[in-house]
């Protein structure tokens, strides 16, 4: 049966891609086995369209011979040659075939895999909910060498919100490990993880003010990889943001516009390496009191910021320097700057705390328990001690694992209470308020119209494309005034809970019904509906119900398999 399951799920899949792999393969490759295709894969001193014929040949053998682990293994290495957003396709159509039986190292590689897409696409969120779904899967099949690869992201997730202490932990470990398995076998798969570690631990120390070891590793670095040009150029970025730190400002400015210069020609440029010379050309023309380049470099930063997710704190300083320029000189560009600091630093800090409580709730935690007997059985105090300090623990490990269980109970029950309404068909999230038109200082007449109006403006969903409340009181043939009024007093609530209500209430519809729509990013699902990003949807989503959008999904897909 699921043989039968498979050859189905496995041919749909080839015809999807069918077309666009034929342009892509050189024949004469074909008779290149596996393991040679995918050291070409992963050789990055060959340009990514030869990385990529590689890798379609690879999967073109794989459809040939039928043999669906290395099919498998094709989609996966696939998605390092070809654009995030369309690795996510590939991530899913892994997991799809990985349901029709048992195969080595799958699923938790393609969840691994989307977390790194995730991560490359600066969705910390997403990339830490996929990393975790992996880890448990890779420590049900002891998955070591993938149980590392996650220790490296969560190192680097947490590098990147300046939880410098946590993140070394983690990247020496995986370093050291990459180290050995480079030093067995230097593949350039090997040589690629262990470069790739060996620049998140010099991030690493750099952000520790351990200017010395940072500049060791990278020099390291840079003697191992002396073919790949891109990690040249990272490698030396870091460098030269270092001598902003030691206070070499000259030289760095010199050294950031040949990395800039380089990144500029490249047609895969990413947005984070660009915004990082920004930067850094930005703080260095700052120290040296060189104002007009500074405002260049740093209004450069916002504009990136505008089209991009990548929020670090670091990005933070340039709307303070800005603020400070302005002040007493322009009020309205010191007000714009003041409110851009005030918006990203609160997504900044949401961000920083739904990571470190997941990764504690998810990762840490069950990883401590786990250990409990090891880390008590180690202790070296006197029997009485250790017998108070036994006690102790218990009793935080049962409250602990308690205030999770409950967490988890009630999300469960309002997933539950959400879906019991839908069944009923009963309105969710907005609830009208039955008071009278008395207590409005409005026209009797005037009232009713907007009513009509706002009847109408539900009943054709136009709550789905992106309003403001003078738009649509325009719309309405009325002013803002009296159509907040009319909102909030039949409404009970404001014009922008009002909306965001309504399309909440339509997405939990929709992704119930519908399961085309489910298998949407978060991204796609925001953008259809209105949202002004995913992150502005995730967090209505989370107001309104009480549980993120990838729970619920995650949740509805089970009780419909």
């Amino acid at each position: 049966m699921y043989k039968k399951i498979n050859l189905i799920v496995t041919f749909f899949i080839s015809i999807t891609f069918i077309f666009f792999i034929k342009a892509e393969i050189n024949d004469s490759l074909i008779t290149k086995n596996y393991k040679e295709l995918e050291e070409k894969i992963h050789d990055y001193a060959k340009t990514k369209k030869d990385r990529k014929q590689y890798a379609y040949t690879y999967l073109k053998k794989a459809k040939i011979n039928r043999d669906t682990l290395n099919l498998l293994n094709a989609y996966y290495n696939i998605c390092f040659v070809i654009d995030y957003n369309k690795g996510l396709q590939y991530t899913d159509s892994m997991l799809l075939i990985s349901k029709t039986g048992y195969y080595m190292n799958y699923p938790e590689k393609a969840y691994e895999m989307k977390g790194n897409l995730y991560y490359n696409l600066n969705n910390n969120v997403e990339a830490l909910e996929n990393y975790l779904i992996a880890e448990k899967i890779a420590k049900k099949k002891n998955n070591k060498e993938l149980l590392f690869f996650l220790k490296q992201s969560l190192g680097n997730l947490y590098n990147n919100f300046n939880r410098n202490k946590k993140a070394k932990k983690y990247l020496i470990e995986t370093t050291n490990y990459h180290e050995n398995l480079y030093l067995k076998n230097s593949s350039s798969k090997n040589r690629f993880s262990y470069l790739a570690n060996l620049y998140s631990l010099a991030n690493n120390y750099r952000k520790s003010n351990n200017y010395d070891s940072a500049q060791f590793l990278l020099d390291k670095g840079l003697k191992i990889n002396k073919n790949d040009s891109t990690l040249i150029n990272l490698f030396l970025l870091e460098k030269n943001v270092i001598k902003y730190n030691l206070e070499n400002y000259t030289e760095s400015i010199a050294g950031i516009k040949r990395n800039l210069s380089y990144l500029k020609k490249r047609k895969d440029t990413p947005l984070s390496d660009v915004m990082s010379c920004y930067l850094y050309l930005g703080k260095n023309y700052e120290k040296l009191n060189r104002n007009d380049s500074t405002l260049f470099f740093y209004n450069k930063v916002d504009s990136l910021l505008k089209i991009s997710t990548i929020l670090y704190h670091d990005y933070l300083r340039p709307y303070q320097f800005l603020i400070k320029y302005y002040r007493n000189k322009n009020v309205e560009k010191e007000l714009y700057y003041t409110k851009r600091l005030l918006f990203l630093d609160s997504v900044y800090k949401n961000n920083t705390l739904f990571l470190t409580e997941k990764v504690l709730e998810e990762y840490e935690l069950p990883n401590r328990l786990q250990n409990k007997e090891k880390q008590i059985s180690s202790l070296k105090y006197s029997k009485n001690k250790a017998y108070f300090w036994l006690c102790l623990l218990l009793i935080a490990i049962t409250l602990v694992i308690y205030y999770f269980h409950q967490r988890s109970k009630n999300i469960k029950l309002r997933y539950e209470k959400i879906i019991k309404r839908l069944e009923e068909n009963k309105q969710i999230i907005i609830k009208k308020n039955n008071t009278t038109n008395s207590s409005i200082d409005i026209e009797q007449n005037t009232v009713e119209k907007i009513i009509s109006h706002l009847n109408n403006f539900e009943k054709n969903k136009l709550y789905l494309n992106k309003y403001t409340l003078n738009k649509l009181a325009s719309e309405f043939n009325t002013n803002s005034t009296y159509l907040s009024k009319v909102i909030n007093h039949k409404k009970g609530i404001s014009f922008s809970n009002y909306i965001n209500s309504l399309r909440i209430e339509y997405i939990l519809k929709r992704l119930r019904e519908d399961k085309i729509f489910r298998n949407y990013t978060i991204k796609a699902i925001a953008e259809e509906t209105g949202f002004s990003s995913a992150q502005s949807f995730s967090r209505t989503f989370k107001k309104e119900t009480g549980i993120y959008p990838s729970y619920f999904i995650e949740k509805i897909n089970q009780n419909k398999l």
